[in-house]
């Protein structure tokens, strides 16, 4: 094991960007949690994504640089993994992490 001052500029450097990255989709994932959305698109996209045809392709109409068109089957994994993170937001030891990771003025006091 080591200390953190025992690491090589190198990987202090990564170690740092890897924060940078990783605080900032927390931040994001907290921001959609907060929209209130997740609940209503789960509940009303999964229903009408699953009377499509298996593998029916659902274009891409984000306008997000190199994302592309989503299965049927695409889409309903990313609800379902999308409900998944938004369960484990409420749980307490969840929600302590990314208020340290990102702060309480990040909207995060309104989670629960």
């Amino acid at each position: 094991m080591a200390t953190y001052d025992s690491l090589s500029p190198e990987d202090k450097a990564i170690l740092h960007e890897g924060e940078i990255v990783l605080r900032g989709w927390w931040a994001s994932v907290v921001a959609a949690a907060l929209d209130q959305k997740i609940e209503f698109l789960t509940a009303s996209v999964a229903p009408i994504a699953m009377t499509l045809d298996a593998n029916e392709a659902i274009p891409n109409t984000s306008g997000l640089a190199g994302s592309s068109d989503l299965t049927k089957e695409d889409l309903i994994a990313l609800y379902q993994g999308m409900d998944a993170v938004n369960d484990d937001l409420k749980l307490p030891a969840t929600f302590a992490r990314i208020v340290r990771a990102i702060g309480v003025n990040a909207g995060s006091n309104r989670l629960v």
